[in-house]
């Protein structure tokens, strides 16, 4: 696996309104996270974004429609988005984890994670 500096912490995202189910989760990998930034937040073209990643543009065009791909599949299908390399997770900062930190208070319930999905 390629190694990418996050820009922003790694961190999870789930649906706000929920069956009661727990939610099926995508992994975004680190190397899809920094193309999706360089890409749709940034503004790079792909030859640039593929350059500053220093891997080719095939490889930055897979990463790039993987991600994408992942994230549509999750708002369509109501998954949560799971950062690969969250260390909170492992910790009691993780919301999935420790409901007493859940930000939607209120407004709907944090999801339980499977209990063999976070160690």
């Amino acid at each position: 696996m390629r190694c990418f500096p996050a820009k922003v912490p790694p961190r999870c995202f789930a649906p706000r309104c929920g069956t009661g189910e727990i939610p099926e989760t995508v992994t975004l990998l680190p190397e899809e996270m920094e193309i999706l930034r360089l890409v749709d937040l940034e503004g790079y073209d792909q030859e640039r974004a593929a350059s500053a990643m220093n891997v080719s543009r095939k490889t930055a065009w897979r990463d790039l429609h993987a991600a994408r791909k992942k994230i549509t599949d999750a708002l369509v299908s109501g998954k949560t988005i799971e950062m690969a390399g969250c260390e909170r997770k492992f910790r009691s900062g993780c919301p999935g984890r420790n409901r007493s930190i859940c930000p939607k208070e209120g407004g709907g319930t944090c999801p339980r994670p499977d209990p063999g999905s976070h160690g």
